[in-house]
């Protein structure tokens, strides 16, 4: 459930704006790029910010937030088209199923999370 003030969709057209440097961002894209990450599962993607950095760098990316104001801000953000956007919490994810050597969560290059029922890519 997400708190009452992040439904509001007032503020979550001005959230960006209250904290438009987002240089802390990078330390995440450069953890993706260090494990070798192919896809990133983003919890609490808020505004989907990192989401649609992520995205723009050619990572598959699933974002999921619970606060449905949020999101809308998000799918119309550049790149949101490459983003799939899940509205609620991590309990209403499809069974999450980690591939051996894809698995984003150990230091492998080759390793990626992969999401129960989503496209298998080549390996």
């Amino acid at each position: 459930m997400a708190d009452a003030i992040f439904e509001e969709p007032r503020l979550a057209e001005i959230y960006d704006e209250l904290d438009p440097d987002r240089s802390d961002l990078d330390a995440y894209s450069a953890m993706a790029g260090e494990f070798g990450a192919e896809s990133v599962l983003d919890v609490g993607c808020g505004t989907g910010t990192l989401a649609c950095l992520l995205a723009g760098r050619g990572l598959e990316v699933i974002a999921v937030d619970p606060a449905a104001a949020c999101l809308e801000v998000a799918r119309r953000k550049p790149g949101a088209g490459d983003v799939r956007w899940v509205h609620g919490d991590v309990t209403d994810l499809p069974p999450l199923q980690v591939a051996p050597r894809r698995c984003a969560v150990r230091p492998r290059p080759a390793e990626r999370l992969r999401v129960h029922g989503a496209k298998r890519p080549p390996a």
